[in-house]
């Protein structure tokens, strides 16, 4: 249930790179669980907010999937 929130950690911790590092594929698991038009304003909204932390990209998310799961 959680792996969505957490995805971006685990891509971390097996790269070994902090959040500093931008990552391809973040969110690649969010557009199997979420509506089309939720990921299409979710992935609006990201883009428009560059430099999150992953902790407020957690919380986007959280709020996204609550909305558009």
């Amino acid at each position: 249930e959680d792996t969505p929130l957490i995805w971006a950690q685990v891509l971390r911790a097996m790269a070994g790179t902090d959040e500093s590092v931008p990552l391809a594929g973040e969110f690649a698991l969010l557009p199997e669980i979420m509506t089309k038009a939720g990921h299409q304003r979710f992935t609006t909204y990201i883009d428009s907010r560059p430099g999150l932390t992953d902790a407020q990209k957690r919380r986007v998310v959280t709020a996204f999937l609550d909305k558009f799961a």
